[in-house]
């Protein structure tokens, strides 16, 4: 279960253009995450996105979390970061944690190292746990932009990999629909003929 959702736009988007879409591959689930992320020439941005999950049964079965960077870009010098903190206890009275993880996913313009565009970690299972993830773009002489990141919850038997298989769009679904319903209508022309 998520809940306790929070957002600080620190710069765009607002709360209300950021596009959040449940994915769940049948091992690992959470969400992707669509908005524009974005910083122009000597400009920066760090927004703050925060959530609780937890089992509903209270089992201990939340053993890791995943952070890839899906469509992102940056130029002149510019970067873009997602620092995720995962608190896997109760945050005492000044917001620390003792069981805590950190997980990052970045990418750099310019010459080598570029960065690394997906970041995972492993923890104990546990039956709750409270992320909160940093956005950050930094321009700099350029541009940097974060259009779509993926943040997934690992389960036992997960691979915290991306998840969620491609999903068809609406004029596919309704080809492979009516694609269905003709043939469906067709196997029953012919039986009618043949009784």
């Amino acid at each position: 279960m998520f809940s306790n959702f929070s957002y600080v736009p620190g710069g765009l988007p607002t709360a209300n253009s950021v596009e959040v879409t449940p994915v769940d591959d049948g091992t690992d689930f959470g969400f992707f995450f669509n908005g524009a992320f974005q910083s122009g020439a000597g400009m920066s941005s760090d927004a703050v996105l925060a959530y609780n999950i937890s089992t509903v049964d209270k089992a201990p079965i939340l053993a890791g979390d995943t952070v890839s960077l899906i469509s992102y870009g940056a130029t002149g010098g510019g970067n873009v970061q997602i620092v995720e903190g995962v608190c896997t206890s109760p945050a005492s009275g000044t917001g620390a944690c003792a069981g805590s993880f950190s997980v990052s996913a970045s990418y750099n313009s310019g010459p080598p190292p570029s960065g690394t565009q997906s970041g995972s970690v492993t923890f104990p299972g546990t039956n709750s746990e409270t992320v909160s993830k940093n956005i950050i773009t930094n321009g700099a002489g350029g541009s940097a932009a974060i259009s779509e990141f993926e943040n997934t919850v690992q389960v036992p038997g997960g691979g915290g990999n991306t998840g969620g298989g491609p999903v068809p769009e609406p004029g596919s679904a309704l080809t492979i629909g009516s694609g269905l319903i003709a043939t469906s209508l067709l196997v029953r022309k012919k039986m009618r003929r043949s009784a």
